[in-house]
């Protein structure tokens, strides 16, 4: 690894103690647990695909209603 990467990782992970693996690897999983966007998949969603689909709309058509709809 670059000598840049593994100073951050020790920056970020030294609190006043020796630096430990462990407690640096659980800190990075809970940073990138808050990093990650949620999505716009719902229920609410799923209903509504599934209805147009069994009205054999196209998944093109119900996209392009929903553009126009704003949604």
């Amino acid at each position: 690894r670059h000598h840049a990467t593994i100073s951050r990782e020790i920056k970020r992970s030294h609190a006043g103690s020796a630096y430990e693996a462990l407690a640096s690897e659980q800190q990075y999983r809970q940073r990138r647990k808050a990093c990650v966007p949620r999505g716009k998949y719902s229920l609410e969603l799923a209903y509504e695909l599934q209805e147009k689909l069994s009205l054999t709309w196209s998944p093109e058509q119900i996209a392009e209603k929903r553009r126009i709809e704003g949604k």
